[in-house]
């Protein structure tokens, strides 16, 4: 028997990926089973009929044997992923902190105007951005390309075309206008045929795609690389890692944005509801002055010589038409013309009994008049009554 028998050769774990000796009982990291070794030929009566494997990363179990559907080889090219997971990280929470004291200069000890402020916008921004930076990273390693080209603009895309045409200067087209399009179309059906994705559905929703090919356990044409220092269940960890921080902060910043916008929407639903005073006012006006200048109108008192004229309004529901009235308290309220030389002044008092304004003239009426502000009105209030026939 010679020696380099004896000795065996290397192999990599099916389970973990760690490199183990092909003399090897058992995994020395994970304590999976070299069904390789004569002594433990007679396990395989007890592996299920189906064959069913446990294949790291993937998080799941999948049918059929591991060594059968992936081809493992030693990664060589993809860099130190330490410096790939550390550095994503640390410029991810780098970022969030510079972003929260850039937007919060001048108050960064005051909650609600960090809350008002940026801040939580930077938060979502930032969160996606690195969550794709890493997925890319995570589709350069799977291809054994370095994880660091991902971050070099243009070179990525050469990259990205030399995965899915082999060809890295297929990538320059494009940045070709118009051509540049089809191409990146083209581009996105053969990543997902290199990964067994469905092409189309990548070129409908790359958002989508691209990261089940990233985060997910999709292998580059059938081939799972492995790095000895980084075995795959310690890639399928930093994923899992760099996933719930960038979901966590992601709705860390949707509820940020959310308190932060309590306040301007509790004032936009109290100027809506103030927009409703208004919105009556100039509803019962434009009736009464439409039907003033016909002459379609009656008074009292024919012969007024202050030329003041009072149309008043017991439910202002009840003569022109408001929205979602039933909803609320009935407003009451009169309308005061003023004819002079200079032509006409109208003026408009409206009530709930709890908020309104007082006698204000038309032009002037906007939500910031309306306060709180309760009067009875009666007919015999007014000097000169009169109402539109």
């Amino acid at each position: 028997m010679n020696d380099s028998k004896d000795k065996g050769y290397t192999i990599y774990c099916s389970r973990c990926g760690a490199e183990m000796n092909s003399n090897s009982r058992y995994c020395m990291k994970c304590g999976n089973l070299n069904y390789d070794h004569s002594a433990n030929a007679n396990m395989k009566n007890y592996i299920k009929n189906d064959n069913s494997s446990y294949q790291v990363g993937s998080g799941r179990l999948i049918v059929g044997n591991v060594t059968n559907q992936t081809m493992t080889i030693f990664a060589n090219n993809t860099g130190n992923k330490n410096i790939s997971f550390y550095g994503t990280l640390i410029l991810y929470l780098l970022s969030l902190i510079i972003s929260f004291f850039f937007t919060n200069s001048l108050s960064a000890f005051n909650l609600m105007d960090i809350l008002n402020s940026l801040f939580p916008y930077c938060v979502i921004i930032l969160s996606i951005i690195f969550f794709y930076i890493y997925c890319f990273q995570l589709i350069f390693v799977k291809c054994n390309k370095p994880w660091w080209a991902s971050l070099i603009p243009i070179y990525n895309v050469m990259i990205l075309s030399e995965i899915g045409f082999r060809k890295k200067w297929i990538g320059l087209l494009c940045f070709i206008p118009i051509i540049g399009f089809f191409v990146g179309l083209v581009l996105l059906y053969q990543l997902g045929k290199k990964f067994k994705v469905n092409g189309i559905l990548v070129v409908i929703l790359p958002i989508l795609y691209l990261p089940i090919i990233g985060y997910g356990d999709k292998s580059f044409d059938g081939v799972q690389f492995v790095n000895e220092k980084n075995p795959l269940e310690v890639d399928y960890k930093r994923k899992k890692i760099i996933l719930l921080l960038t979901i966590l902060f992601f709705i860390l910043g949707i509820g940020c944005v959310f308190i932060s916008n309590q306040s301007s929407v509790e004032n936009g639903w109290s100027n809506f509801k103030k927009y409703y005073y208004v919105y009556c006012a100039n509803k019962i006006t434009s009736k009464v002055k439409k039907q003033f200048d016909k002459g379609n109108y009656s008074c009292e008192n024919d012969s007024n010589s202050n030329y003041e004229y009072y149309f008043y309004y017991p439910s202002i529901e009840d003569y022109v038409y408001v929205p979602f009235a039933y909803l609320r308290e009935d407003l009451s309220g009169y309308v005061k013309i003023i004819v002079n030389d200079g032509g006409e002044d109208i003026f408009i008092s409206v009530s709930d009994g709890k908020y309104g304004f007082p006698l204000t003239r038309i032009n002037d009426i906007n939500t910031k008049k309306v306060k709180e502000y309760s009067t009875d009105y009666s007919i015999s209030d007014f000097s000169n009554y009169c109402h539109v026939k």
